[in-house]
């Protein structure tokens, strides 16, 4: 007999002064045999079925045997051996259906913890493998939200692998799409290195993403090379321009010293040709020893040469070294020069 078989059989307890009809001793026989038969082993949907089926009958029948029995308390008090009988089963039906309520939650429940991580598992390792792990996130709130709301575990399970799948699917459109990616960078790295480093991170997003980055970053550093580079000439030319400065002082500082030697030597001799033609002068003019001659640089053009001031003699001789390409051309433009009378050439 089945619980479903005992939940349609009738309890009969008519007591008077004593028992007058009872089939309480079969029902006893019959209420163990079906409770002994109940299965606790839960592992498919049916089973779970099953089990609550059962939960709900044991209570039903926890209620009819406790009616029949204040029924039968109504009509007499020597009821001893019925009331001890029907407590006895109220109380095994009681068991039996508070264990099986406990096991139908833990068993259920375990079930579920098992589809949940198996889902989760195999999503792991699907990541672990890919290219592209550090982009992606396994959705668990999703895989969990999933089982909510079913009754069965067929549905639970199904509800899962479409979770999985959808998981599955967007994993390999990010894995390929970096996949893409990182081609397209590093064939631009293999004419512009180090424009990437974070490369693996930027191969993640979407491809017309990755090709304005290309963009910029080569345009920016090719500006950045182009500023470098006019730098690098503005400061070339600076420094040139110093040395070329320093140069031209320096020359122009020489020239000076020279001319200033020449006039001194001029003055020098004025005086002690003055001192030669008027023997009573108090003191002989001291004796000036001529600069040795040096090579200076001709000033462009020659008649902007220092030209000493004039002097009391009418004539005085003037003794420069000069180089030059062109001595025909020097000699016209030392005759052209203020003062000068005549230009002799010594090589």
């Amino acid at each position: 007999m089945s619980m479903k078989e005992l939940e349609g059989t009738e309890l009969v307890l008519r007591i008077t002064g004593a028992v007058e009809q009872s089939n309480l001793k079969e029902f006893e026989t019959q209420a163990l045999e079906v409770i002994a038969g109940i299965n606790t082993t839960l592992e498919t949907d049916e089973d779970f079925s099953t089990a609550e089926a059962n939960i709900k009958a044991c209570q039903t029948m926890e209620n009819r045997i406790a009616t029949a029995r204040n029924t039968a308390l109504a009509n007499t008090a020597e009821i001893a051996e019925l009331i001890a009988t029907t407590q006895r089963l109220e109380a095994k039906f009681r068991d039996t259906r508070l264990n099986l309520n406990g096991k139908v939650k833990t068993e259920k429940q375990r079930r579920v913890n098992e589809i949940v991580n198996h889902a989760t598992l195999t999503l792991d390792s699907l990541l672990k493998i890919s290219s592209a792990r550090h982009g992606f996130a396994i959705d668990r709130t999703a895989i969990t939200n999933a089982v909510k709301g079913k009754k069965s575990l067929a549905k639970m399970q199904e509800a899962v692998d479409a979770v999985v799948d959808a998981e599955e699917k967007r994993l390999m459109e990010i894995e390929t799409n970096f996949i893409r990616n990182l081609e397209r960078i590093n064939q631009s790295e293999s004419e512009w290195p180090g424009l990437f480093p974070d490369k693996q991170n930027v191969a993640l997003s979407a491809p017309e993403t990755v090709e304005a980055m290309i963009t910029g970053r080569v345009s920016d550093h090719r500006f950045k090379m182009a500023e470098k580079a006019r730098k690098e000439q503005e400061e070339k030319e600076r420094k040139e321009r110093v040395e070329a400065e320093l140069k031209a002082a320096a020359e122009a500082k020489e020239a000076a010293r020279i001319a200033k030697e020449l006039e001194e030597y001029v003055e020098a001799e004025a005086v002690k040709i003055d001192a030669e033609n008027n023997p009573f002068l108090a003191e002989p003019a001291p004796v000036v020893e001529p600069p040795v001659p040096v090579e200076i640089p001709i000033p462009v053009p020659f008649h902007d040469f220092p030209i000493p001031p004039k002097v009391s003699v009418s004539l005085y001789t003037l003794i420069v070294e000069v180089e030059t390409d062109d001595i025909g051309k020097t000699m016209d433009d030392f005759r052209g020069s203020q003062g000068v009378v005549s230009v002799n050439i010594e090589f």
